[in-house]
């Protein structure tokens, strides 16, 4: 986009003048004869440089200078005049002039003069925004080494208060057992013991998991669907009351098919899963939509709220809800043990959940973000990395057959490409180069069914006047009705449109892919 120059002087002629020169070497330019004049335009009109007369009618030059740059700090001003002095440069320069020029000037000198002032601007608002960058980069890993720093002194604390707890409450719960075995079957005593008992093991159950919480655990690991995983978690997550017809809180998959397996543990990973579903239910339990989206990220700067990981090819479990929104400081201590305490119909969070959380995915090599929503509520999500050569576990489309197909493309290559594709996929595959060869073929296979064939791909060009639609012609002469698929180079409308008119319903561009190719055949042959 050209730049917008501002000239500023009261004399008509160098006015004009300037402005024609300026116009010449491709600036967009606007005149003001007077300095109140220019600061009015300013404040409609948007300028990337203001040419500015030292000594004009209404005001000093270097008034409007200082004007200009009091209200359009980033709006670079050159000063002109045919008064040139060591002070008044000097004055310029100290009120914020990027550059003065002296009078009489050669207009290419002026042009470039204002150039290079430009480029300057834009060089030097460049590196303030890298600067920006740079600088919120440091607070960011700054504020994760904080959070990290506090996060281990939480687990070295944890550890130490579970192994004390529980010193407490295992002798409780011996004698509690005996009380139990000695006492009468329809002893009154007997259910608020159970109800003691149950109480006990809740809170050593929160022990174990605060435990966990400060130990970096060893897990048995294996390949894991993800998305099966996610599915269980959602009916165990109904079965139980947290989603469904009884709560006013809905759930949304969004998951992607083809996501890689992660390796890990299946019992931790639904253990995180399971949790932060319970989070976001308990957060629209009054009424809302949880939503839970699984894909796969190349991630060069691999950093959430609460940890980072190495750059590289990532599964990402997004946990959205329409809950109340977040304040940023409840995220940011959001995976500290016992911040949030939350009590939801259904059951008791105990204020561990989260760290647990962060504490298995940190263990799996991955790690946590969480953000308010650009509409309502709040996102976070479980970044876990992709081990290489990971399988997908997700079922393909299946565009496998046995059957037999003839490729007809004059050109060797891409015949050749087509015909490895179909043959990989399990087909019988037969090629010809040319339009009269693959009708010679097809009324071989007329005279002997064992060599019947179930389908032609063409290829719309061919290396003569007899193209694909006129091979396809003289099939359906032969054999009304014989499915086929056209594959095109490039979007010759007509006679595509031809083509479909002759009955060949499946299309597709080169450059295919297998699955392209794969996809267009299986459904032409199951039609």
């Amino acid at each position: 986009m050209n730049s917008t120059i501002l000239v500023i002087d009261d004399d008509e002629l160098v006015r004009t003048g300037l402005a024609a020169d300026l116009s010449r070497e491709g600036f967009s330019v606007l005149v003001a004869s007077g300095g109140q004049q220019a600061l009015e335009m300013l404040r409609t009109r948007r300028a990337d440089l203001v040419l500015c007369d030292l000594v004009l009618g209404d005001m000093d030059g270097i008034d409007v200078l200082r004007r200009i740059k009091s209200e359009w700090p980033e709006t670079a001003v050159v000063m002109i005049t045919g008064h040139a002095s060591i002070r008044n440069v000097m004055d310029a320069l100290r009120s914020g002039a990027s550059d003065y020029i002296a009078k009489p000037a050669d207009p290419d000198e002026v042009a470039h003069r204002l150039k290079t002032v430009l480029d300057a601007e834009r060089l030097r608002r460049a590196l303030a925004e890298e600067r920006g960058r740079v600088e919120a980069r440091r607070r960011e890993m700054q504020d994760l080494l904080i959070r990290s720093e506090r996060m281990a002194s939480l687990a070295t604390l944890a550890v130490g208060a579970a192994e004390e707890l529980k010193k407490l409450l295992d002798p409780a719960l011996e004698h509690l057992a005996s009380i139990r075995h000695v006492l009468p079957a329809e002893h009154s005593v007997l259910e608020p013991l159970r109800t003691a008992v149950d109480q006990i093991e809740r809170a050593r159950a929160a022990l174990a998991d605060l435990e966990a919480i400060g130990r970096v655990t060893s897990y048995e690991k294996a390949a894991v669907s993800l998305n099966e995983l996610i599915e269980r978690c959602v009916r165990d997550a109904q079965n139980r009351g947290m989603f469904g017809y009884r709560t006013k809180a809905l759930i949304e998959l969004r998951l992607d098919p083809l996501l890689p397996a992660v390796y890990g543990s299946q019992k931790a990973l639904e253990k995180c899963v399971f949790h932060l579903l319970a989070l976001c239910a308990d957060r629209v339990s009054r009424g809302g939509i949880v939503s839970v989206e699984t894909a796969a990220e190349q991630l060069e700067h691999s950093i959430g709220r609460y940890g980072s990981g190495k750059p590289g090819e990532y599964v990402s479990i997004a946990f959205r809800d329409t809950g109340p929104e977040w304040e940023n400081q409840d995220l940011d201590r959001l995976i500290e043990p016992f911040y949030l305490t939350r009590r939801g119909g259904w059951r008791f969070i105990s204020g561990l959940s989260m760290a647990l959380v962060h504490r298995i995915v940190s263990d799996h090599g991955g790690f946590l973000d969480a953000r308010v929503n650009s509409e309502k509520g709040s996102l976070i999500a479980v970044y876990l990395p992709v081990e290489s050569g990971a399988e997908i576990l997700s079922l393909r489309p299946d565009y496998t057959g046995a059957e037999r197909i003839l490729v007809v493309d004059d050109n060797a290559e891409h015949r050749r490409g087509a015909c490895e594709i179909l043959s990989n996929l399990g087909y019988e595959v037969i090629g010809a180069s040319s339009g009269r060869e693959a009708v010679r073929l097809f009324e071989s296979s007329i005279r002997d069914e064992s060599q019947r064939i179930d389908l032609v791909v063409i290829d719309l060009v061919l290396g003569d006047e007899f193209d694909g639609v006129e091979t396809f012609k003289k099939l359906i002469e032969i054999r009304p009705g014989q499915p086929a698929v056209l594959v095109s180079g490039f979007a010759d409308l007509s006679r595509i449109v031809e083509a479909r008119k002759l009955g060949i319903r499946q299309t597709i561009q080169k450059p295919y892919t297998t699955e392209a190719l794969g996809a267009a055949v299986r459904a032409a042959l199951d039609h």
